[in-house]
Formats: C-alpha cells, structure tokens, sequence
C-alpha cells in the first residue's frame, strides 16, 4: 500500500510541476485539467495507484471503480472522452472513473446523464 501512496504522490506531483495553477484540483483532488497534461504513462500509473489503493483500504467499495475484462489503458481512453467535454474538467479524476466503470458496467445514458450532472454540480461547489 505504501507503494501505491508513493506512486500517487509522484504522478500528482508531476501534475503539479507542469502547472501549479489550483485549478488542476477541485476539493484538494486532481481533476480534468491535471489529467490532459498528464502522459500515457502517468494516467496508467495514477490509475493504477488509485485501483490499488482502493483494494487495500476499502475493497468493498473497490468494485465501483474497477471492472473486471477492461485494461487500465482502455479505462484511460474512456476517461480522455470524458474529459472532452469541457463541463466535466472540474470533476475529479476518481469520479470520473467511477462514471468510466459504470459505463463499462452497462448503465445506460440517461444515468451516466444523471451522474454526470450531479458531478458536475458538486464540483462547482
């Protein structure tokens, strides 16, 4: 676990060098911003740290951001798509995996709509 800490905090520092602006986190949380300037091998390395970091502290709650059969690049892409649509650069980068598993998970549009909104009405909080 200690690993996977370590692994986050140099990916989100890295983060932080290219751009130290707060607008790249929302409640002290990387979000869309941090993301677009982060490499391939960052993305998959923070995802990484963040699937590995939820099974060893909550792996009941784990399941809501990992889906079994999808690779971490693939969980990559959908984010990059999230992260597209520029209303949703405010949203954490941890939420916006957790519409990515639902979305791989089968949830139809209208409730990853619905998710998303109300992401997105909390991140302006």
């Amino acid at each position: 676990m200690l690993k996977a800490i370590l692994v986050l905090t140099l990916c989100a520092s890295s983060v932080c060098a290219q751009s130290t602006a707060s607008e790249n986190f929302t409640a002290k949380m990387v979000n869309g911003r941090g993301w677009v300037l982060m490499s391939d091998v960052q993305k998959f390395t923070y995802l990484t740290g963040i699937k590995d970091i939820l099974f060893a502290i909550q792996p009941e709650n784990a399941k809501m951001f990992s889906v079994d059969g999808f690779r971490t690049d693939e969980t990559a892409k959908s984010i990059d798509l999230f992260y597209a649509v520029p209303e949703n650069l405010r949203i954490p980068i941890v939420f916006a995996l957790s519409v990515s598993s639902a979305k791989f998970k089968g949830a139809s549009q209208a409730q990853l709509d619905t998710i998303t909104a109300d992401l997105r009405k909390t991140a302006a909080q």
